[in-house]
C-alpha cells in the first residue's frame, strides 16, 4: 500500500482512483528485482521468463491515445485525444479521459510533460530537418547517379531496417552519455573556478544530472511512433525519412534483380499507367514500401484473363486436420515480390517512380508484371503453376491451389495463398527438399514451422497431435479500432430472440457498420464458429444500418475481445474421416418468414466448414426447410470428398450426416416424395441421387446431440 499511496501523491489524482494505484503497484512490483527471490523479479520466478519492461511509463503521465476512424465524422477531426496513465493491462495501458478510464494498446507521451524543469531542451532531440521542396529537386537531379549505384551505395537490407527504433534508442544513449559528461566536465569546473575565488572554502560534492532522468530522456527520443506516411511527399518529410528511403531502395533492387522493365523513349499513341508508393509498418516493426501500378488507369482488354484462384479456408483447414491427425510436419514460407516473377503479355508502359527520375520524356516498359496491374495475380498463378508442375506435381481436381506429389507412398503436398505457402507431408526430409528447390527459384522466407498463417495463430504439437487455431491478435487490434474495452461485459454474442427493425433511413456511418461486419466476417469463419450466427443475423442490415444495428455489432466484437483465448482445438485421435451436420431453424425471420439453415462438416474429428445461411425460399414446414439445410451439406461436402480423394483418403462406407428431423431422414433414405413437397425437387433429387450411389446416409440425430444448432440460433 505503501507504493501505491506514493503513486497516488506522486501523480496527484483523486483518491477516488487509488484501485488503479494498487493494481500498477502489484504490477511494477511483479516486474521489480527482489533480494529474497535470489536477484529475480516475481514475473521471472513464476513464468520462467524475464519481463518485457520496455511498456513502462511514469506513472500519472500526460499522454494521448488514439480516437478510432469511427469515431471521427470529418477528415480534419483531431487523430488523438489527451488522457492521464493510470494502469497497464496485458497488451496495454489503461488511460484516464475525461473521468472514463479507457484501453489502448499504445499511448504516446506528452512531450512536455517530460521536460525536465529549468532545463535547456537537449540537442539530442532536434530531429533532422524536414525534406523541402528544394531538398526533393535536388534529389531528383542526382538521382540517376543514386539509381545507377544502387546496387553497390548500400548493403543495407530489411533487417537492419526493422532495426530502426533500436538504433533511434542506442543513438539516444550514445548521445545522452556525451551529454552526461559534458555536464559532469562543466561542473567541475565550475567548482575548480568557485573554490580558486573563494578559498579556503569547505569542499563542495559535484552535483550530477540525477541517473533515472536518462530513461526519460530516451523515452522522449522514442515517444513520436512511426506513421505510415501516405505519399511519397509525406515519407520524405517524415522524421523517419532516412528509413523510408532504404525501403523504398530495396524495393527498386528487387525490381531490378527480376529485370522487371527497361527504360524507353516515351511511346507516341501509347497510354503510360501511372505509378505510386504504397507504404507499409510490418508487425515485427520492418518498414515496407512497395511501387504499384494505378491499375484503373490502365486500358481494358476484354479478353484478358485477370482471374487468379486462392486456396479454399476449406481445403486449409482439412489439410490442418489431416496433418495432425497423421502427425504430418508443416512448414511454411513467403514469397518476396511474388507479383514481379509473372510475365507479362502485350506491351505494358508505366512511369518512372516518384524520387528515381532519370531522365526526361523516358518511360519503362514491362517486362515482368508489377504490383497493381490487373494481370498481375493471374501471371503471378500461371509462373508458379509452371514450375510446380515442372517438379512433377498435380494440382487437385477440386482445389487448383493444392498441390500434391506421390513418391512411393509417401505425400508431399503445398498449398498456394497468393504468396504465402504451405508446405505438408510425413517425412520431414521431403519439405526440406521442396523448400530448397523453391529457394533456388524465387528469392523466398523461410518461415520454418507453422505458427501464423493467413492471420490464424497455429500452435501445433506434433507429438501429442494436438493442433490450436485462434485470431486473439486480430480480435484484440480490432476491439482497439473500435474502443469496445469500456463496454459491457457481454456472455453471449447477441440476445436470445433478438428481433431488429429494418430502417428505412440509413445513418452516416452505414459504411462503418459494413467494415465491421466484415472484419467479424473473417473472424467467424475463420475460427469462431460460435458467432456465426449472430454475425450472419445482423449482416442482413447492412444496407441500411442504424446506430442500434451498430451497438449490436460491436457487443459481438466485445464477447470476442473477452472470450479472446478461446481455440479451435483440433486432435489426431478420431475415428470418422468425414461426417455432416444438418439443421434448421424454420420460419426463424418474422418479417418474410424465411428459415434458417446451418451446416457443419468435420474432418477427422475436427470442424473444416461451418456456416449459416438464410434460406432464399420459404419453407412450408419444417420438414422442408430441414432438407434444404440437408441438401446444402451434401452440396459442400462434395468437394470436400474430392479433396480427401486426391490426399489418398479411403472412406470406410457412405458418409454419414446427421439431421435432428424425422420427416428430413425418411424423405432423404426411403424417397418418399409426395405433390406437397414439389417446391423443394431440386434438393430432393439431389440429395437422393448421392444416397442412391451410396457416397452418403443421413441419419437421425436427438436434438440435444445435434452439433449444428449453434449455427441456427443465438447462444443462450
Amino acid at each position: 500500500m505503501n507504493k501505491a499511496r506514493c503513486l497516488r501523491v506522486e501523480a496527484n489524482i483523486d483518491k477516488k482512483y487509488w484501485p488503479e494505484c494498487v493494481k500498477t503497484a502489484a504490477y511494477l512490483g511483479n516486474r521489480t528485482l527482489a533480494n529474497t527471490l535470489e536477484e529475480k523479479t516475481p514475473f521471472e520466478i513464476f513464468f520462467g521468463e524475464k519481463p518485457n519492461v520496455t511498456n513502462l511509463k511514469p506513472f500519472g503521465s500526460v499522454v494521448y491515445i488514439r480516437i478510432p476512424d469511427v469515431r471521427r465524422k470529418f477528415k480534419m477531426d483531431a487523430k488523438g485525444e489527451k488522457g492521464v496513465l493510470v494502469g497497464y493491462m496485458e497488451t496495454g495501458y489503461r488511460v484516464l479521459v475525461n473521468g472514463v478510464i479507457k484501453e489502448t494498446p499504445y499511448v504516446r507521451l506528452a512531450s512536455e510533460q517530460l521536460q525536465p524543469v529549468n532545463r535547456r531542451t537537449p540537442s539530442m532531440l532536434k530531429y533532422e530537418e524536414s525534406t523541402t521542396e528544394e531538398d526533393e529537386e535536388k534529389e531528383k537531379v542526382n538521382a540517376t547517379k543514386n539509381f545507377e549505384n544502387l546496387q553497390t551505395e548500400s548493403n543495407l537490407d530489411g533487417e537492419h531496417i526493422s532495426q530502426i527504433t533500436r538504433d533511434r534508442r542506442d543513438e539516444a544513449e550514445v548521445q545522452l552519455q556525451a551529454q552526461n559528461e559534458d555536464v559532469e566536465n562543466q561542473d567541475i569546473n565550475e567548482q575548480v573556478t568557485e573554490q580558486a575565488e573563494n578559498t579556503p572554502s569547505r569542499p563542495t560534492r559535484v552535483k550530477r544530472k540525477p541517473s533515472h532522468l536518462d530513461d526519460y530522456i530516451v523515452q522522449i527520443k522514442l515517444c513520436t511512433t512511426i506513421c505510415t506516411p501516405d505519399s511519397y511527399r509525406e515519407a520524405m518529410q517524415s522524421e523517419d525519412a532516412v528509413a523510408w528511403k532504404l525501403s523504398m531502395d530495396e524495393e527498386i533492387r528487387n525490381l531490378q534483380k527480376n529485370n522487371v522493365w527497361k527504360l524507353v523513349d516515351m511511346p507516341a499513341n501509347k497510354k503510360v499507367v501511372p505509378v505510386k508508393w504504397v507504404y507499409r509498418i510490418k508487425p515485427n516493426g520492418k518498414l515496407k514500401s512497395r511501387l504499384v501500378a494505378v491499375g484503373f488507369r490502365q486500358p481494358h482488354d476484354a479478353e484478358e484473363e485477370t482471374y487468379s484462384p486462392v486456396a479454399a479456408m476449406a481445403t486449409l483447414r482439412v489439410v490442418l486436420s489431416m496433418s495432425c491427425h497423421f502427425g504430418f510436419y508443416i512448414h511454411q514460407m513467403d514469397v518476396e515480390s511474388a507479383f514481379l516473377n509473372g510475365d507479362v503479355k502485350g506491351e505494358v508502359f508505366v512511369s518512372q517512380p516518384r524520387g528515381y527520375e532519370l531522365e526526361n520524356n523516358k518511360v519503362y516498359q514491362l517486362q515482368k508484371a508489377l504490383y497493381g496491374l490487373r494481370e498481375s495475380p493471374r501471371a503471378w498463378y500461371d509462373c508458379f503453376h509452371k514450375f510446380m508442375v515442372e517438379l512433377g506435381f498435380s494440382c487437385s481436381d477440386y482445389d487448383s491451389c493444392l498441390y500434391i506429389k506421390w513418391l512411393n507412398r509417401d505425400l508431399l503436398g503445398l498449398i498456394l495463398y497468393v504468396d504465402d505457402l504451405l508446405i505438408f507431408s510425413g517425412k520431414e526430409n521431403l519439405v526440406m527438399d521442396l523448400k530448397s528447390q523453391l529457394e533456388k527459384k524465387f528469392s523466398m522466407t523461410d518461415l520454418g514451422e507453422i505458427r501464423n498463417y493467413l492471420g490464424i495463430e497455429v500452435e501445433y504439437s506434433r507429438g501429442a497431435k494436438v493442433m490450436k487455431l485462434n485470431q486473439s491478435k486480430y480480435i484484440n487490434s480490432l476491439a482497439e479500432k473500435y474502443q469496445v474495452g469500456q463496454m459491457r461485459k457481454s456472455r453471449t454474442p447477441m440476445e436470445k430472440n433478438l428481433n431488429l427493425p429494418v430502417s428505412a433511413e440509413c445513418d452516416s456511418y452505414v459504411s462503418d457498420y459494413r467494415s465491421l461486419i466484415g472484419a467479424l466476417l473473417f473472424i467467424g469463419t475463420g475460427t469462431r464458429l460460435d458467432v456465426s450466427y449472430a454475425i450472419n443475423y445482423l449482416s442482413r442490415f447492412q444496407r441500411c444500418a442504424t446506430a442500434t444495428h451498430f451497438r449490436y455489432a460491436l457487443r459481438v466484437l466485445k464477447y470476442l475481445q473477452e472470450t479472446s483465448h478461446m481455440k479451435l482445438t483440433f486432435t489426431g485421435n478420431m475415428d470418422q474421416v468425414l461426417e455432416g451436420w444438418a439443421d434448421a431453424d424454420w420460419a426463424a425471420d418474422s418479417v418474410d418468414r424465411k428459415s434458417t439453415g446451418g451446416i457443419l462438416i468435420r474432418a477427422f474429428g475436427n470442424p473444416v466448414i461451418w456456416n449459416c445461411r438464410k434460406q432464399s425460399t420459404v419453407a412450408r414446414a419444417s420438414t422442408y426447410a430441414e432438407y434444404i439445410a440437408l441438401a446444402d451439406t451434401v452440396s459442400e461436402l462434395m468437394p470436400i470428398i474430392g479433396v480427401m480423394k486426391n490426399l489418398r483418403v479411403s472412406f470406410k462406407g457412405p458418409i454419414p450426416i446427421y439431421e435432428d428431423n424425422s420427416g428430413a431422414v425418411v424423405l432423404a433414405n426411403k424417397g418418399k416424395f409426395t405433390k406437397r413437397a414439389k417446391h423443394i425437387e431440386v434438393a430432393y433429387n439431389f440429395v437422393a441421387d448421392y444416397v442412391a450411389k451410396g457416397l452418403i446416409v443421413v441419419r437421425k440425430v436427438d436434438s440435444k446431440d445435434q452439433l449444428a444448432d449453434i449455427l441456427t440460433k443465438a447462444l443462450s
